[in-house]
């Protein structure tokens, strides 16, 4: 089914074998993603960098060859897997279950919420958002959240590029969250170039030391996209 949502062109597509064709036979004629604005606020004028959307070609391959091999191998995930979603789940239950010899009434959608939130930022930089904070600046606890919501709502630019104006509040929002993502993040990466000086053939204990890697040659900026852009993207999912 074909729509046109003011003027952007969308297809619709309902059934598995129409599905098959876009996403595996005809991958690569529709692998590029659109760069919408609320990723143009919240990210910046790189956010077009960022693997998930970037435009398929030579800087995507590049991109999906650092997650394939170095992020996201088998050996990584197994990593993962035993040093932190299995910690993470034992501290979840640890602090939130105590023995009452009574019914209690749990919010199990909360608990996912946090414990996917718990996993992600332990797997990119070994902290618990909750444990992030930069004095004048949300922690990164809420920044997390706060991303969620924000890059799951529709601008009307996006559709309706004249009625733009329209956003202008929602933009506003959208650039304090970049503003305090930034402060975040310079602070977490000074802090871990300072604590990684000095050390010789180190083995990357996260997703933050990949990134930092000489040899990825990835700039400050292009790391706080690739986080800013897989953490959204995952709490979003």
């Amino acid at each position: 089914l074909f729509l046109r949502l003011g003027s952007a062109p969308v297809i619709v597509i309902s059934s598995p074998q129409l599905a098959k064709e876009f996403l595996l036979t005809h991958d690569k004629t529709f692998a590029n993603r659109p760069t919408f604005t609320s990723a143009k606020c919240m990210v910046g004028s790189e956010a077009h960098r960022a693997v998930l959307l970037l435009p398929y070609g030579e800087e995507w391959r590049s991109g999906r060859k650092l997650y394939s091999l170095q992020l996201l191998s088998t050996h990584r995930i197994q990593e993962f897997q035993s040093n932190i979603i299995l910690r993470e789940i034992h501290h979840l239950i640890s602090n939130n279950l105590q023995p009452t010899g009574r019914a209690t009434l749990v919010n199990l959608t909360d608990w996912f919420d946090k414990l996917l939130e718990n996993i992600i930022c332990s797997i990119i930089f070994q902290q618990r958002p909750s444990e992030v904070m930069v004095e004048g600046s949300l922690s990164l606890s809420q920044l997390t959240r706060k991303a969620a919501h924000l890059i799951s709502t529709p601008l009307i630019s996006d559709f309706l590029p004249w009625l733009g104006f329209m956003d202008s509040k929602l933009k506003v929002t959208m650039k304090k969250w970049r503003s305090s993502f930034i402060a975040i993040m310079n602070h977490i990466i000074n802090e871990r170039k300072r604590t990684n000086t000095g050390a010789n053939n180190v083995k990357p204990k996260d997703i933050l030391d990949v990134f930092l890697l000489p040899e990825n040659n990835l700039s400050e900026d292009m790391i706080q996209v690739y986080i800013a852009v897989s953490s959204s993207n995952n709490l979003l999912h």
